[in-house]
């Protein structure tokens, strides 16, 4: 996938850990394997900041299971609505196909992004908020899909051409 600069939608070159635009000379850094193109670092969550970033450090540190463990004992029943797949059962009369190119807006924790790509979709989740996009990738990881990307970027002005996608996605986002 090519990405474009969501400032002029110039197309973007990838060097060593960053996409640049040499049209306005804008550089977006890639962190933990994630493309980054926003500088804020605005934070919205269910859980507070602080506990969302101790918990990727728990999973970074001792692993994925332990990382839901803590989220489980600080926030009671939050595991159960990252992972409800019936939150995207909206997906049903969509006729999704392996290989479609899905853009979920403001994926959050993924609970969207993850059905579609048991299907087969090749799902772009892009959200706002750095450690959402952290988890996702590492769900990613852990539950070995190579069909979700994970991207840190404004929903408003995503890095991508018109009609890249197949399906462009946006639940639960206010």
């Amino acid at each position: 996938m090519e990405f474009f600069c969501p400032k002029d939608k110039k197309h973007l070159i990838k060097k060593d850990s960053s996409y640049f635009c040499g049209a306005c000379n804008t550089s977006y850094p890639i962190e933990n394997g994630i493309p980054r193109f926003i500088s804020s670092d605005f934070y919205w969550g269910e859980i507070p900041k602080e506990d969302m970033q101790e918990m990727l450090n728990i999973i970074d540190e001792d692993g994925y299971d332990k990382g839901l463990d803590y989220l489980d004992e600080k926030h009671p029943g939050r595991s159960n609505f990252v992972f409800n797949i019936s939150r995207s059962d909206w997906r049903f009369p969509i006729d999704i196909e392996p290989g479609m190119k899905v853009l979920d807006l403001g994926c959050g924790w993924g609970s969207n992004s993850f059905p579609l790509a048991q299907l087969g979709a090749q799902v772009y989740a892009l959200d706002s908020t750095r450690e959402r996009v952290e988890f996702v990738r590492r769900r990613a990881d852990h539950e070995d899909y190579d069909n979700v990307i994970p991207l840190v970027g404004d929903v408003m002005i995503a890095p991508f051409k018109d009609d890249t996608f197949d399906l462009i996605i946006c639940n639960g986002v206010l």
